[in-house]
């Protein structure tokens, strides 16, 4: 915890792995079935995610170790994607990211769309011309911006049946650096 994305990023790098996209982080915490939480579709409770906790009361106790919280486990085995600490993705933040993502919106069906509109194309080759428009499956993070992106709430979210939601996004500038923000590596 309280390491910033500069900081998080070079560890990774040092351990010969490297953060997580955005939609790896999802698909890590969310699944295939699309699950509220990682553990499921029930909403949060001590036993599952470590969260609406005091500093001034527990001090560094707020956080549990990685492998604590059995129950709160994703369908592929993952500790603590709900709570403990904000983490850290490889991507740039962008507003409307899953605009893009699936299932469904103004790009999920362009080929119906285009069709409708006398266009003869398919979406491969739409997405392939339009740069701004990333992949519908796996989406990569926009090249640059300005703040980057975290998921999977914190040990100080009060609100924890919202921020700990599979979908949900926060960002901070890379450079900063709270007491409940962390990361993991990936291979």
């Amino acid at each position: 915890n309280n390491v910033s994305w500069f900081g998080a990023d070079a560890y990774c790098i040092w351990k010969g792995r490297r953060l997580p996209t955005e939609a790896e982080w999802e698909k890590a915490a969310r699944s295939d079935d699309g699950r509220v939480y990682p553990w499921g579709n029930s909403k949060p409770e001590a036993t599952k995610a470590r969260y609406d906790q005091k500093w001034e009361e527990k001090s560094l106790n707020v956080m549990v170790p990685v492998d604590d919280l059995t129950g709160g486990k994703s369908y592929y085995g993952a500790f603590n994607m709900a709570g403990n600490v904000w983490e850290w993705t490889n991507d740039w933040y962008r507003q409307n990211y899953c605009d893009f993502c699936n299932p469904g919106n103004e790009f999920a069906n362009i080929d119906v769309a285009m069709r409708l509109a006398g266009i003869e194309a398919n979406t491969s080759d739409f997405r392939k011309k339009d740069l701004n428009v990333p992949p519908m499956d796996n989406p990569e993070g926009p090249s640059f911006g300005i703040f980057k992106t975290l998921r999977g709430g914190s040990w100080f979210d009060t609100y924890a049946d919202f921020t700990m939601r599979t979908t949900y996004r926060y960002w901070f500038y890379p450079e900063q650096r709270h007491l409940n923000t962390g990361f993991r590596c990936v291979y």
